[in-house]
């Protein structure tokens, strides 16, 4: 088992956005250029299981429903649903009007109408042990055994579940969940990840791995795109892996947007309040969301390789202790200096902000709602309940990172 150490914070999304347009190239205005440094691995909505995936897949394909800028539940092909009194049957009304990229596996007309069956197998493929989806979760452990998914006629799909699960809707919103064609699956198997065929606002043209991957315009897309002729036509991403040089890039007008600031240019574009320098404002409009993500250290609390945890005199297997630990590191300190303003203080637990609206205010009588925030006073005392008074009498405590994190433990 291992236990918290100490929460240090949860992320905001930073995204840097080109605020002046400084390519010469007149089709800037509607190809959309952005990179990823990490890469993406698949296009297969069934492996959307980090950011870089979830973003291409969000692109190309839609389910049943989607999420809004506040994580409200919108319609997206189901336009409407009922849940039964008892909480097991999802009924899902679909639209008549999505309809998939073209292939030539579609025959004559080169597309199809989307259907409810093509929902009974997507989300039978994702509990597919065959498939070995990462997703699989997101229904395997809510779904009925007995025929969990069926199509009640071409534009009404229902699921069951075995037992009432309220945020199951929620679930419905992940990309994993989005629609695919049975026939362009089976025809690629296992390399339908580069020849993916959805509903989405994008269509697949290119992608050379490492270097490049290109979509163009849906126009036969079912939602609102907008009728300006300089609307995005294209998205083009890129795979550098030189954060700093893809930063770059973007001041010298060649990308329009970068998720995330790089730690070995943060001073560059950040001051320590964590706003951009003067000198940037012209240029970049950066904007910063809460984002689902945690940073924290561990311990390892049960036997192992690590003399550490095998001393029955190690302190950290005093709660007091590691308490004590977590009340006496200045996490605003830390995030303020070290990282720019870049997170929030995970004063309340691994949950990051985003997953709520707020995270819950101290009551003063339910201590797991109390917050671990900066605390000297409390922390010696705890120390004192340990039996180390004033800290006297702790041996060493060896810290395992690496240099991500180095000036954090240092801290």
């Amino acid at each position: 088992m291992k236990t918290k150490f100490i929460n240090l914070f949860v992320g905001f999304l930073i995204m840097l956005l080109l605020a002046q347009c400084r390519s010469r190239r007149s089709e800037f205005s509607y190809v959309f250029r952005y990179n990823e440094a990490s890469g993406i691995s698949s296009l297969d909505p069934a492996s959307a299981s980090w950011r870089a995936n979830i973003w291409a897949v969000n692109h190309l394909f839609n389910g049943l429903l989607q999420l809004d800028d506040d994580l409200k539940i919108l319609p997206s092909i189901a336009k409407d649903w009922d849940i039964s009194s008892d909480g097991l049957t999802y009924t899902f009304q679909l639209r008549n009007d999505v309809f998939f990229h073209q292939d030539e596996l579609f025959g004559a007309e080169g597309t199809r109408r989307v259907n409810a069956e093509d929902f009974v197998y997507s989300l039978s493929r994702i509990i597919d042990p065959a498939v070995a989806s990462p997703g699989n979760w997101v229904l395997r452990e809510w779904v009925s055994t007995d025929e969990p998914f069926k199509a009640l006629d071409d534009t009404t799909f229902q699921i069951k579940l075995k037992t009432p699960y309220y945020p199951f809707l929620n679930h419905l919103t992940m990309q994993y969940c989005f629609v695919v064609p049975r026939e362009v699956v089976e025809k690629y198997g296992r390399d339908f990840r580069a020849h993916p065929v959805g509903t989405g606002p994008f269509v697949f043209q290119y992608w050379e791995e490492d270097s490049k991957l290109t979509l163009t315009r849906n126009n036969n897309y079912f939602e609102e795109l907008g009728e300006h002729p300089n609307f995005i036509q294209a998205i083009e991403i890129s795979f550098i892996k030189d954060e700093h040089l893809a930063y770059m890039k973007l001041l010298q007008g060649e990308f329009h947007f970068l998720s995330g600031v790089d730690g070995t240019y943060k001073d560059e574009i950040l001051n320590i309040e964590g706003e951009l320098h003067h000198d940037l404002r012209d240029i970049i409009k950066m904007e910063k969301h809460p984002y689902m993500h945690t940073q924290y250290l561990g311990i390892l609390m049960t036997p192992g390789p690590d003399e550490q945890a095998n001393n029955p005199n190690n302190p950290l297997l005093r709660k007091a202790v590691r308490k004590a630990i977590n009340y006496g590191i200045d996490k605003e300190r830390m995030i303020k200096y070290l990282r720019r303003n870049i997170g929030v203080p995970a004063n309340y637990g691994f949950v990051p902000m985003g997953v709520f609206n707020s995270w819950p205010a101290s009551d003063g009588d339910n201590e797991h709602l109390l917050p671990y925030s900066f605390d000297q006073t409390k922390a010696i005392k705890l120390l004192e309940e340990a039996g180390y008074t004033k800290g006297e009498g702790i041996p060493p405590i060896t810290i395992y990172t690496n240099n991500t994190y180095v000036d954090l433990c240092t801290f």
